[in-house]
């Protein structure tokens, strides 16, 4: 495990560089191809092919914003999944929830994970 915490270090140059690409990839690739279909929709005023191919560019930009936000509903959902898992986990050993008041001791939930 603590070959996992340290893959998660801010100060990492790998982790830095993933980081830099996710951003590059669910922020700056949309907001770049939007920005492009854009202009090329101004120019072509609408009416040429210029602004067809606008028009597709801010189409894709959706897309891929809409790839990249589902992609993060699945991971988001399955970490939730595994969160429930591991407080059933704890229901089972203990007889009470994790959220529960009598929980609050020396046997809690995030100890038990």
């Amino acid at each position: 495990m603590s070959s996992r915490k340290s893959l998660n270090s801010p100060d990492e140059p790998q982790t830095r560089l993933v980081r830099t690409l996710l951003t590059a990839t669910r922020v700056w690739l949309p907001a770049g191809l939007a920005l492009v279909g854009a202009v090329l929709t101004v120019i072509g005023h609408g009416r040429t092919d210029v602004a067809a191919v606008g028009v597709c560019l801010v189409l894709i930009a959706l897309t891929v914003w809409l790839i990249n936000w589902l992609f993060r509903m699945s991971v988001d959902s399955n970490r939730e999944r595994d969160q429930e898992e591991a407080a059933r986990r704890f229901y089972t050993r203990t007889g009470r929830w994790p959220d529960s008041e009598e929980s609050a001791g020396a046997d809690s939930f995030e100890s038990s994970v």
